[in-house]
């Protein structure tokens, strides 16, 4: 259910960002799900990675 409510808001984030910043467009509600999907999809797989990378700097200034 998390899962649902999380790409549906970003399903219209996407949408509404698109509205207001100038270059950004969205030709469907299918396409801003599909961009959704792809975000989620990176930060599900890449944070952890990256969170992993910077763990060093991070320690370094505490």
């Amino acid at each position: 259910m998390n899962l649902l409510v999380r790409l549906l808001l970003t399903t219209i984030l996407v949408v509404v960002l698109a509205k207001f910043l100038p270059g950004v467009s969205v030709d469907s509600i299918k396409t801003a799900l599909i961009v959704a999907v792809v975000l989620a999809l990176l930060n599900t797989f890449l944070k952890p990675i990256l969170v992993f990378f910077t763990l060093p700097v991070t320690v370094i200034t505490l």
